[in-house]
């Protein structure tokens, strides 16, 4: 980044006529503070269509993901910065329990996930 905001989105569609069709996307909003912290906040979404037939009444949710996250990061050079973060999840696209389909068959899914994250990015 060369200045204190950061804005950034990206969308991409995959249609491949025959079986189903892709959508996604998600839009970031960053803001330095001070010299080392930065602010972050980003939506991010993905919806699959199908058929209807396709999928169980309970397994509605397995065709989306949405995703709101906040992050906070410290930058200790241009190229490391470690992040803590929290991100809302709704949908079971991608965070869905290992018994899926048996949660599916009960009627017991869970269409939403809290999750909290800490990591370190180095790039060179």
């Amino acid at each position: 980044m060369s200045g204190p905001w950061s804005v950034r989105s990206e969308v991409t569609s995959h249609d491949d006529k025959q079986t189903l069709e892709t959508e996604s996307g998600y839009v970031e909003l960053a803001r330095v503070l001070g010299e080392k912290w930065q602010l972050a906040g980003r939506f991010d979404t993905i919806e699959v269509k199908a058929n209807e037939e396709d999928l169980p009444d309970g397994a509605r949710s397995v065709r989306q993901h949405e995703d709101l996250a906040f992050s906070l990061n410290y930058w200790f050079a241009t190229n490391f910065v470690l992040k803590l973060g929290f991100h809302r999840v709704d949908g079971n696209l991608i965070a869905h329990p290992t018994d899926l389909f048996e949660e599916i068959d009960e009627n017991s899914l869970d269409t939403s996930t809290d999750l909290i994250t800490f990591g370190a990015q180095f790039s060179f």
